[in-house]
């Protein structure tokens, strides 16, 4: 439709006829990746890595809201990170050995490069191992961990989540290794907002709160230990493929700083012995924002403010141009 005024009316710039532009939403890059991994026995030489992760990993997840007594949590994901940083030359990482266990399923990454993808079949009670290498020069390493909780059959509060982890990080030039364990020592930081690129290396998680971690008799009134499974294979990578520069291992969250996910954790009939849940997810611009459920938190069109501008056009129109119309 064609706008028509009379000659000696010059209408608001409001409901001015503007030029047509071309729009092409962007799309994110191809995301890295360390997959596929080769599957192996569970070598002895990380058994004592195995042995921390059993007996000195606490576990941990967000802060919830008030009405979530520990450890239970709504049925959603929860974002974590840990940053190792080497602080001397002789430190430099060569490669990672992580032991997990997450309730109830995950995502990991490491130097934004997909690990293991979500899903929802594994096992709460299993424990899961991976080692990966890092690229040389890495002075910083970024372990990131999306844990999912599933919309449990149990009553809505009473839904425990929690992960648990031990890391060994093996140093270039050396056989020297250092392991930590989730607990007071190893700050993770834990959100339930994840903006598209949060588990790349230069995502800035300053802002994010430190995990809250569970009371070892509470965990294990929990998850029991003699219900826990250590680790029995071991998936190994070789290297990063994909990404945008796919021989590092970083990959640059200001290219998908356009985008914003959330996953929805959302029931899937589970069993009655077991729940499980499925996840979507919803990319869009960045000044769309979602909470941790999925719901947009963005304001309805100014509908009023439309309204309001067409009372004053015709208000402040002269009579003689009303009377032509």
């Amino acid at each position: 439709m064609k706008y028509s005024f009379p000659p000696f009316f010059t209408p608001p710039s409001f409901i001015r006829p503007r030029p047509s532009f071309g729009f092409r939403m962007a799309t994110p890059p191809t995301q890295a990746t360390y997959l596929p991994l080769v599957e192996q026995d569970f070598p002895q030489e990380h058994a004592a890595l195995a042995q921390a992760f059993q007996t000195r990993a606490s576990w941990a997840w967000t802060q919830e809201a008030r009405e979530y007594e520990p450890p239970n949590a709504p049925g959603e994901q929860r974002g974590f990170r840990w940053t190792y940083t080497s602080t001397l030359p002789t430190r430099t990482p060569s490669s990672l050995t992580i032991v997990l266990s997450v309730d109830n399923y995950f995502a990991l990454h490491v130097n934004g490069a997909l690990v293991h993808a979500a899903d929802p079949e594994n096992e709460l009670w299993d424990a899961f191992a991976f080692t990966v290498p890092v690229a040389a020069g890495t002075d910083k390493t970024v372990v990131a961990l999306r844990g999912i909780n599933a919309v449990d059959t149990a009553p809505t509060l009473r839904n425990p989540a929690g992960f648990t982890a031990a890391i060994k990080v093996s140093y270039q030039g050396t056989t020297d290794t250092e392991t930590f364990v989730t607990g007071p020592d190893m700050k993770w930081v834990g959100e339930s907002l994840l903006p598209l690129g949060w588990e790349a290396v230069d995502f800035n998680d300053s802002n994010w709160p430190n995990v809250v971690v569970f009371p070892t008799q509470l965990a294990n009134s929990i998850w029991v230990p003699d219900r826990r499974k250590g680790p029995t294979k071991l998936f190994v990578a070789s290297g990063i493929t994909g990404g945008t520069n796919s021989s590092t291992s970083t990959t640059s969250s200001t290219t998908l700083s356009a985008f914003t996910t959330a996953a929805i954790a959302t029931t899937s009939n589970p069993a009655p012995t077991q729940a499980r849940s499925t996840t979507t997810v919803v990319v869009a611009p960045s000044d769309s924002v979602f909470n941790s459920s999925g719901v947009s938190l963005a304001p309805a069109p100014g509908l009023t403010g439309i309204l309001l501008g067409f009372i004053l056009l015709f208000t402040l129109w002269p009579r003689s141009i009303r009377r032509i119309y």
